[in-house]
């Protein structure tokens, strides 16, 4: 069996300063969603005797996902596992516009602010769409600790209503 090594390889970039401003102007224009990247976030280096240009990306804050290319979010969110960046699929990209959208958010509320009767009929259609799931028979909080709804309640409260069904 052949074995392949990993390698990587420089190309001396001519004026990285022109190239920075280039990519300014990329992202600040119509070609990403939203630009989260500060000046600090990008630079250039000497490497071996070459010019490179460095972006660290930063974690997008929920409120500004999904962030996507070509003004089409369904085709252009990406997100990153582990060292590859993969496309998203339709429903992650319409979960992240739910938990973006400011209509779901109810601050300042507690757990026994819940609609118990909502998460009775919640369970009740989770449990027929996963009759042998290992939540099955666990206490209310626990069930909401485990959907991690209970950490995020005062965020997405009205998330968990029977509405949700797309969520079970």
């Amino acid at each position: 069996m052949k074995r392949i090594l990993k390698k990587f390889s420089f190309i001396d970039i001519k004026k990285p300063e022109t190239r920075i401003k280039e990519l300014w102007d990329t992202i600040n224009g119509s070609k990403v969603s939203t630009n989260i990247l500060l000046d600090e976030n990008v630079g250039y280096c000497s490497v071996n005797g070459c010019n490179v240009i460095w972006i660290e990306v930063p974690q997008a804050d929920y409120k500004n996902k999904p962030i996507y290319i070509n003004e089409n979010p369904m085709k252009g969110s990406f997100k990153r596992n582990h060292e590859g960046d993969y496309h998203c699929t339709e429903e992650e990209v319409k979960a992240m516009l739910r938990d973006a959208s400011d209509a779901g958010m109810l601050d300042g509320y507690t757990l026994e602010d819940l609609d118990f009767n909502t998460l009775k009929v919640y369970r009740m259609e989770y449990e027929l769409h996963n009759p042998e799931h290992v939540w099955i028979g666990i206490g209310d909080k626990e069930f909401l600790r485990n959907l991690g709804a209970y950490t995020m309640i005062l965020r997405r409260l009205i998330y968990y209503s029977i509405d949700s069904k797309k969520d079970v």
